[in-house]
């Protein structure tokens, strides 16, 4: 049993040791850096040694070098008695005065306030600006004589447009101890819904494009989804949390801690023209034309057969796979709008389609008013590997081959790709061959109190890499549920770690210590560890860290299969 160390250079890090890309390798060997040719079904890495290496034994390769960010917020390893930078509380309305104690990444806010569900607001308000989409979460500990929560708003005004969601104590009546809040545009009148919370208050918000998504948790790793809200919110907005006793001779308290505000979790891909097959394959490019049964397809300068059988949407202009998924396997025209509007086809030509129906009998639909035509449903097959073009495809292969600077990508359905080596951006694993410890049923045991500190959170960063958060003292257990001979996974410090902090990872298999690494200090670049495994039926990683509050990243955590 062994552990391999090596540097990382994880897509573009400022420095790299060899300009043009990097592999690494699923058996126990270091990773390599090189500029990366394949030729036949070996990738080969310039250099003194010139390695030829087999695809089946590439876990992940680089060809050329993109941007990697861990842009988000979090309480976690707050050591000052400040607000955290960008942070500010604030008294929304008249009448108000409301405060807010930090300490070490728990919040502690009192406020009055008298409304919240009219056209103005008053009530008690720290927040921070945002923009874009996110995930916001916290851990309400104590609540006396108060409704709080979790609040998105335009600006500080009174009358600015808003949502939000908040607990509150149970009452007497047996109304839902939850509000969900909401203010589609600044001067309305606000809207609001009942939920139940149960204790203790584990509230998460999710924002992404026009919709919102409130999530309930009793522990803070398992999460459920209670309501969905589908609403036009400012592109850059306040993020925070809210306090109201909605009496103002009355002031309230709440205690917040585990906040987490983060990037979305969910993939925010977002598709060019092109064709979304059946199997999860996408291909940039046009169709030249496509009836219900044949169709011709190109792609730099390069004609692809399909038929029906193969194609689950055509994309005219740019698309999120949200919003394909919103349409329910149902077959017609999804437009600009955000309308859906239920046909069969008739004919695709370019950028623009006929589609027919009983309600509305033949239409002609054009871009940009028309976003794409949907067939079928996808339902993704297993893949050995997934090729990124950098035109944005996205192919899930069962055989990769080249031959004169020119690949040939089985995709895993039979039809074939090709591309000039040019346009190969990355190569990785496909779930055929390595699962992602994300997708398995892991439950987290956290930090004992008095540290307050979050289990571990997930998401998926900007170039599709799966990252799990986890906390100093906290520990993964993870049930395998299948034959796996060796785990890999890229590891470091997050980026709010304090200066002199350092952390340790241990491996546990089927209750026997496999693995402890060396420590990671902060600032250092991402390690790439992999280990032998001999099919374990279940995996414990445990991180120790010099200071309370400490997070480690785990990158790309996979299983390899056997």
């Amino acid at each position: 049993m062994k552990i391999i160390f090596a540097l990382l250079v994880l897509f573009s890090w400022p420095i790299s040791l060899l300009k043009g890309g990097s592999v690494y390798f699923i058996t126990d060997q270091p990773e390599t850096h090189g500029k990366l040719t394949l030729a036949g079904s070996s990738l080969h890495v310039d250099g003194p040694s010139a390695p030829a290496i087999d695809l089946a034994d590439v876990l992940e390769a680089d060809f050329g070098e993109g941007d990697f960010h861990l842009d988000y917020f979090s309480s976690i390893g707050t050591t000052g008695e400040g607000l955290p930078p960008e942070w500010r509380g604030q008294d929304i309305g008249s009448g108000v005065h409301g405060s807010v104690t930090p300490a070490r990444g728990v919040f502690t806010i009192s406020g009055a306030g008298t409304e919240i569900n009219s056209a103005k607001d008053c009530y008690y308000y720290l927040s921070r600006p945002w923009t874009g989409d996110g995930d916001w979460t916290v851990h309400i500990t104590e609540l006396a004589r108060a409704e709080a929560g979790l609040m998105l708003r335009e600006n500080l005004d009174p009358g600015s447009a808003m949502f939000g969601f908040g607990t509150r104590p149970v009452r007497g009546d047996g109304g839902g101890n939850g509000l969900r809040h909401n203010r589609n545009k600044a001067g309305e009148g606000s809207q609001w819904n009942a939920l139940s919370v149960p204790e203790p208050f584990w509230l998460r918000v999710r924002r992404s494009l026009n919709s919102f998504v409130i999530a309930l948790s009793s522990d803070g790793g398992k999460w459920t989804n209670v309501e969905e809200v589908g609403m036009k919110f400012p592109l850059s907005f306040q993020a925070g949390f809210f306090i109201t006793s909605n009496r103002a001779d009355v002031v309230g308290n709440a205690v917040f801690d585990q906040v987490l505000f983060t990037p979305p979790q969910a993939e925010p891909e977002t598709l060019p023209a092109g064709v979304l097959l059946c199997d999860g394959t996408f291909v940039a490019g046009t169709f030249d034309e496509l009836d219900p049964a044949n169709g011709v397809f190109s792609r730099m300068d390069q004609i692809v057969a399909m038929t029906t059988v193969h194609v689950a949407s055509v994309i005219f202009d740019p698309v999120t796979m949200q919003q394909l998924t919103k349409v329910d396997s149902k077959t017609g025209v999804l437009l600009q709008n955000g309308d859906f509007t239920e046909s069969n086809l008739k004919l695709i030509q370019g950028k623009s389609c006929e589609m027919s129906s009983s309600a509305l009998g033949d239409k002609h639909y054009d871009a940009p008013k028309t976003l794409a035509c949907v067939l079928q449903a996808v339902a993704p097959l297993p893949s050995d590997y997934e090729v990124r073009l950098r035109d944005g495809s996205c192919i899930r292969a069962s055989g990769i081959s080249a031959s004169n600077g020119q690949w040939a990508i089985e995709d895993v359905s039979g039809l074939t790709v090709t591309a000039d080596a040019s346009e190969v951006a990355q190569i990785r694993a496909g779930p055929a061959r390595v699962q992602s410890l994300t997708d398995f049923p892991w439950q987290a045991t956290p930090a004992p109190a008095p540290d307050r500190i979050p289990s571990v959170q997930c998401w998926q960063g900007n170039n599709q890499e799966h990252i799990m958060a986890v906390a100093s003292g906290t520990s993964i257990d993870i049930p395998l549920g299948g034959k796996f001979r060796a785990l890999a996974l890229k590891m470091a410090l997050s980026s709010d770690a304090a200066p002199d902090a350092q952390a340790t990872v241990r491996i546990v298999a089927d209750g026997f210590e496999v693995a402890h690494t060396r420590p990671f200090k902060a600032g250092n670049q991402p390690r790439f560890v992999q280990i032998s495994l001999p099919n374990p039926q279940t995996l414990k990683l445990v991180v120790d860290a010099s200071m309370a509050g400490t997070k480690i990243l785990f990158i790309d955590p996979v299983a390899i299969r056997d």
